[in-house]
């Protein structure tokens, strides 16, 4: 699918709590992160249950 070149800026962009493509748009790292997004965008949507039921709800009742 992708990956997310290691890139410093990653690193400063957590310690402040800010998005790192918002901060460094021009980085590896956030060149990456628009990369996958836009594999991902392109993805089908996930088929959910015809019933209503929420599978991941569900799962958290299972033991």
């Amino acid at each position: 699918m992708g990956c997310i070149l290691d890139d410093e800026k990653v690193t400063r962009g957590v310690k402040s709590q800010k998005i790192v493509s918002e901060l460094f748009p021009d980085t590896q790292a956030s060149r990456c992160f628009r990369d996958l997004a836009r594999k991902i965008s392109g993805l089908p949507p996930v088929n959910l249950p015809q019933d209503g039921s929420n599978l991941f709800l569900r799962h958290l009742g299972s033991d």
